[in-house]
């Protein structure tokens, strides 16, 4: 099997004139620097061998300018998701066999090999074989040749986020290197347009199942046999949590909380770990931030707080993170399903029809001129915020929590200790909303430009009354001057009708979960209408 792995890959390379080959190195121009080439094997999640010829590109130095690639956002992954349910658009999935072979290196080297009828070959590298550090920037130019012939063009929400107008309605395309992810009314259409222009063969082609270590899923809703969708990160916690068992000799307990109610890891005074140790933590910490990335922002706030000590861990530190492991194992079908009903929103409205005109005489929401048109459903947008006052107790920093919807469905998450040390709960709140009325704004821009209409001012719920009442009328005076800023920036939002404020109880702050560590059952609570939800309908 591996044999026929490598056969195929050398095959490959060959079918695409990857190589310019010369029969000695005499025939070699001057200029062009040797470097080694190695074969990669690995076993791909379905059980098939994969075999790639790497070329040695780290004995190379290109220019910076010429190395940078950029891929889609998870983020953007997600909001194109949210659309395609909204507008009722097909999603197909593809992958671009050997991609970077389609773009032309600027690099002068040349390489040789032990494989097939390469033996002995002194190879000049032509295409932007895979190791090369400018092959992806290659490979990425030649991709956007292709889009761009087509008429799609570069959204400024996400330049590898492609979009264009037909029949009226938009189709979008999602580039995550070799990665494509196609939503229109007849994306197989799309998928062959992108073959014939191209000339790429494209494999895995079909309703996306699994991107990115993450678990896709289309479902019909019971009511209206309408397609939604619904991600998850259950098959990736379940292979990494088979390895964490195996690299720790051990079995992961059931825990119904990430971290123990209360907990504070600048407590910790237990040994510090080793160089092994040390290496170990980073690894489950970064396999804790993808899953967060893939959807699980209940873990979010303790992977957060644990990546703190990626430099100096601590025994009881790497405890606590397999704990986070133990939950994740045993509570791993938690998922995001994408329900785009109106919500009907919660909390008290402080605020009426006031006139902000005195106060901010020139306050308007500044709409961009390069937008294009809004097809398709409105969109709701809300955000929930919170923080918790001095949370860290060595540096009396608060944490920030905010978390995003689109209409019923979570779209961002965000979970930070701020940078100052606010002496009051007042502080802190406003500080955090501060973050959350940026990410709106941001948000608001991103959706302008991939084409989808806004449904009035983005609703702002929090918990704290005294920050919704400071920024929800404009009678409302600040006693606090070194909030100052935030004050202002919140109330102008206000006035530009960018956002409106809302107040809610401390139970019903979603974000709760975001800002510290919480017992099993309030944490359940909070979670359980967005990942833990039956099926729509």
């Amino acid at each position: 099997m591996w044999s026929n792995a490598i056969d195929k890959e050398i095959n490959e390379l060959l079918a695409h004139d990857t190589f310019i080959i010369k029969e000695d190195r005499k025939d070699i121009p001057e200029g062009y620097q040797y470097i080694p080439s190695h074969m990669i094997l690995d076993v791909k999640f379905d059980g098939r061998r994969k075999a790639r010829l790497v070329a040695g590109g780290n004995f190379t130095t290109p220019d910076e300018y010429d190395i940078y690639s950029g891929v889609v956002s998870i983020e953007s992954v997600r909001i194109l998701l949210f659309i395609a349910d909204l507008n009722h658009l097909l999603v197909i999935a593809a992958d671009i066999s050997n991609a970077y072979l389609h773009g032309r290196t600027k690099e002068k080297v040349y390489t040789t090999v032990n494989y097939g009828e390469l033996t002995g070959k002194v190879l000049i590298i032509d295409k932007a074989q895979y190791g090369l550090k400018t092959s992806a920037a290659r490979w990425h130019k030649a991709c956007a040749g292709v889009l761009l012939k087509m008429g799609f063009k570069p959204t400024k929400a996400d330049m590898d986020l492609w979009m264009r107008e037909k029949n009226k309605e938009y189709e979008y395309i999602a580039v995550y290197v070799d990665d494509l992810i196609v939503a229109s009314k007849d994306p197989m259409s799309v998928i062959e347009e992108v073959k014939k222009i191209g000339g790429f063969q494209l494999k895995g082609v079909g309703e996306p199942e699994y991107y990115l270590g993450g678990d896709i899923e289309r479902k019909k809703r019971k009511d209206t046999g309408e397609l939604y969708t619904k991600i998850s990160a259950k098959t990736y916690i379940k292979n990494v949590c088979e390895k964490v068992e195996r690299i720790f000799g051990i079995k992961l307990k059931n825990y119904h909380s990430p971290l123990e109610g209360g907990y504070h890891p600048e407590l910790d005074q237990s040994e510090l770990l080793d160089e092994d140790g040390i290496s170990q933590y980073r690894m489950l910490i970064g396999s804790l931030n993808w899953s967060v990335t893939l959807g699980r922002f209940d873990i979010m706030f303790p992977v957060v707080a644990m990546a703190r000590y990626n430099s100096m861990p601590r025994e009881g530190h790497l405890k606590t993170c397999l704990r986070i492991f133990g939950y994740l194992k045993h509570h791993a079908k938690g998922a995001i399903l994408f329900d785009t009903e109106i919500p009907n929103m919660i909390g008290e409205k402080l605020e009426t029809k006031y006139n902000w005109s005195q106060l901010y005489p020139d306050a308007e929401e500044k709409l961009p001129l390069d937008a294009p048109n809004p097809l398709g459903k409105s969109v709701k947008t809300w955000i929930m915020w919170d923080a918790d006052h001095a949370h860290d107790i060595e540096t009396r920093r608060s944490v920030s929590g905010v978390l995003v919807f689109l209409n019923n469905t979570p779209i961002k998450w965000h979970s930070k200790r701020q940078h100052t040390v606010e002496t009051s709960t007042y502080g802190s709140e406003m500080t955090s909303l501060k973050v959350a009325v940026e990410i709106a704004i941001e948000l608001r821009y991103k959706l302008r430009m991939l084409g989808v209409r806004i449904d009035g001012p983005t609703e702002m719920l929090g918990d704290n009354r005294s920050v919704v009442m400071n920024v929800s009328k404009p009678e409302s005076m600040l006693k606090k001057k070194s909030n100052l800023c935030s004050y202002h920036y919140c109330r102008e939002a206000s006035a530009c009708s960018i956002v409106t404020y809302r107040s809610v109880t401390s139970k019903q702050n979603f974000a709760d979960c975001l800002t510290k560590a919480l017992a099993p059952n309030l944490l359940y609570d909070l979670i359980k209408p967005w990942l833990f939800r039956n099926d729509l309908g």
